[in-house]
């Protein structure tokens, strides 16, 4: 932990890598009572050596499993219950905090969509796990990666509504590839083919959330988005 405190004041001014490491966890409803069970999956995780961030949730709708409140699949090496904490001892002293931060001797690289982790809730009340978990921005433990030359990566998570299973061909799939252009925009954004689109900004703020046909305009302040289309995430910036 100590180290990855030194590496923000040390690393910042090193080469800026644009390709995120995004990790997503999947939207779902929940009633008083339920175990719920928040997956979180990996992208563009390619030769990282360290990364951390913080998350918040909301403790009005959900509690901590009292035990196993995070599980691993073991696709990450090296990424155990050591890397947390929680509510209490250590980094983590806000009761809706959770923070998280791995450090590896060499680069790891997983394949997209890899299941990294589980977090274990007791929901309080009924509600919904995009609206109750989110990355939150705060010192000590800001989001951020590293590649294991030391250069800076950004790093996301965000939470993304299910997308329907729709099997397709490979030709299919490179036919209807989704895109949204220009990428530096100004105004207007267009899109490939008619999607539901959410858009947020850094914090996790929802800017836009609407079906969109063939454009849009977005009035929003210069700076990085993030487009949520079918699961996935798309960085996008206003000039």
């Amino acid at each position: 932990m100590k180290f990855i405190k030194t590496l923000i004041l040390t690393i910042l001014p090193f080469i800026f890598n644009a390709q995120n490491v995004n990790w997503t966890f999947e939207n779902k409803s929940f009633n008083a009572g339920d175990t719920v069970e928040v997956k979180f999956r990996v992208t563009n995780f390619t030769d990282i050596g360290a990364f951390q961030y913080t998350l918040k949730f909301d403790t009005s709708k959900l509690n901590l499993k009292p035990t196993n409140k995070v599980t691993f699949t073991g696709a990450l090496a090296g990424y155990g219950t050591n890397c947390f904490t929680f509510a209490g001892p250590g980094y983590a002293l806000k009761a809706w905090e959770i923070r998280t931060a791995w450090l590896s001797t060499t680069g790891k690289t997983l394949s997209a969509n890899t299941h990294t982790h589980s977090l274990w809730f007791i929901a309080k009340k009924s509600g919904t796990v995009c609206n109750s978990l989110q990355l939150h921005f705060a010192a000590p433990l800001w989001p951020n990666a590293w590649k294991s030359n030391l250069a800076y990566v950004p790093l996301t998570v965000l939470c993304a509504e299910p997308a329907p299973f729709k099997s397709k061909s490979t030709s299919e799939r490179e036919e209807t590839e989704f895109k949204i252009y220009p990428n530096p925009f100004v105004d207007v954004i267009n899109v490939s083919e008619p999607r539901f689109i959410k858009i947020i900004d850094l914090t996790g703020k929802l800017i836009l959330s609407e079906n969109v046909e063939q454009n849009i305009n977005i009035d929003v302040p210069k700076g990085i988005y993030f487009v949520l289309v079918d699961n996935k995430a798309y960085k996008l910036v206003k000039q």
